[in-house]
């Protein structure tokens, strides 16, 4: 499970070079991914006051966005897409600033399903959900809002292994591939 830190810190490349190497093999990514996802694509810029957005409902850094990705899902209902499927199809019909960032367009042309997923967290609360919904579980502890215990937590709430680095990331994935 992608969420938005993770695409708005840039570690797209990252998830997209374990893509084109199968090793990830399906995608899935909550509302905030999508919002960032969708922007820089799109943009080339994400919104970065998410606090006073989610007060004020203006969380996305447009009203294109907004209106962008509704369509997307409107047109995904009518034609029975998923939600990552609607938003990738819309954003090949538009301009774009940066389509090499996004997942899911990546995920798109390589016929990656955004379905089930091996989870990048960075929250307690999120590696708990994932871990209850029966999903393997990398935690991320090295986000600018990280405290000092922050990687005991999520290893506690059930994340193994827990990364300090995204660059880290491909060893981790790779490691619970292995697994099977």
């Amino acid at each position: 499970m992608v969420g938005g830190h993770v695409v708005k810190t840039g570690v797209a490349p990252l998830i997209i070079d374990l893509m084109e190497r199968r090793v990830i093999t399906h995608l899935a990514m909550n509302g905030s991914g999508a919002i960032h996802d969708y922007e820089i694509a799109r943009f080339g810029a994400t919104s970065e006051d998410v606090a006073r957005g989610l007060i004020d409902g203006t969380f996305g850094m447009a009203e294109e966005t907004g209106r962008g990705m509704n369509e997307a899902f409107i047109e995904g209902m009518k034609n029975e897409w998923g939600m990552g499927e609607a938003v990738a199809r819309a954003l090949e019909k538009v301009p774009l600033a940066h389509p090499e960032m996004s997942l899911l367009l990546a995920a798109q042309r390589l016929g990656v399903e955004a379905a089930s997923c091996i989870v990048i967290e960075d929250s307690v609360l999120g590696v708990k959900a994932a871990r209850a919904a029966g999903m393997a579980v990398i935690g991320f502890a090295g986000g600018s809002h990280a405290n000092q215990d922050l990687a005991e937590r999520l290893a506690a709430a059930g994340a193994e292994p827990v990364i300090h680095s995204m660059a880290r990331l491909p060893a981790a994935v790779e490691q619970w591939v292995r697994r099977g």
